[in-house]
């Protein structure tokens, strides 16, 4: 009898302790995810941010050539942001494609040069410009430039 009259107490202090502690879990689990989603908005700001940094640049191929083994490509900023690397894509007379990085500044309204490795014999050339903003690349794809029928020099 003494044991059942010490023991009427428990049930209110083990009912506390469990809504303390799922309250805690609770509020750690919307902690997590008010964090990851606030880092993913201001993710996806920033990356809308540096979309529209494309509207100003224009890359355009003033001219190429070919040799053996390269492709001699010189290209023109035509707009008011340099442009830090460009991917070219050179498409054979077969329809074969490579894709190509060249890291070289394109200074705003200069041009730069580029000797490019190739395999086959190379009718078309793309070229995409892409910038390095706060150690991010961004690349334009949308700003692609085409030159078709590329001579040999």
């Amino acid at each position: 009898m003494k044991n059942e009259i010490g023991r009427k107490g428990d049930s209110v202090w083990i009912s506390w302790v469990m809504i303390t502690v799922f309250m805690i879990g609770l509020g750690a689990f919307i902690y997590a995810w008010s964090a990851s989603y606030a880092r993913e908005s201001a993710q996806n700001v920033e990356d809308r941010a540096y979309r529209q940094e494309c509207d100003s640049v224009a890359i355009n191929i003033v001219d190429a050539c070919q040799r053996n083994s390269s492709v001699d490509i010189t290209i023109a900023n035509t707009k008011d942001t340099n442009v830090d690397k460009v991917i070219f894509n050179l498409f054979d007379i077969f329809g074969g494609a490579e894709s190509r990085e060249q890291v070289l500044s394109v200074p705003t309204g200069g041009q730069s040069a580029f000797r490019v490795l190739k395999q086959g014999t190379i009718s078309t050339i793309k070229a995409v410009p892409a910038m390095n903003k706060k150690g991010r690349w961004i690349v334009c794809s949308e700003k692609e430039a085409e030159y078709s029928g590329v001579r040999y020099c």
